[in-house]
């Protein structure tokens, strides 16, 4: 009988790709209108590019990186770069854990879009 070894590097591949598509998913379901413009290639670069700046200001938990997804969505693929939404910089360079700068890019956003605050 031989032992199946699976190593940490195997893993987090794995894990990555599971995720990746999580979030396909997740687009394709709340986002009709925007992922019909995609192809498929097109969809899995724009969920891995927001992995990967959601990433890079410290949201690594899967909720987090879903709701940058949505930023994204509403806001544009480099929303966090873009000279017209420079009140979202900020908010992502304060000290705050995770969940409270998501919680406040969001309330931003939606002041910003919607112009009112979530109940």
């Amino acid at each position: 009988m031989s032992i199946l070894l699976i190593r940490n590097a195997q893993i987090a591949v794995l894990d990555r790709i599971v995720l990746e598509n999580w979030l396909i998913s997740h687009m394709k379901r709340h986002f009709r209108r925007l992922c019909r413009t995609l192809t498929e290639p097109e969809l899995a670069d724009f969920v891995r590019h927001g992995v990967a700046r959601a990433n890079h200001y410290g949201f690594t938990e899967s909720k987090y990186v879903a709701k940058w997804l949505n930023l994204m969505a509403l806001l544009g693929r480099r929303f966090d770069e873009d000279p017209g939404c420079s009140w979202i910089a900020p908010i992502l360079a304060g000290s705050q854990p995770s969940a409270i700068k998501m919680e406040d890019l969001l309330d931003a956003a939606q002041r910003r879009v919607w112009g009112s605050r979530a109940s």
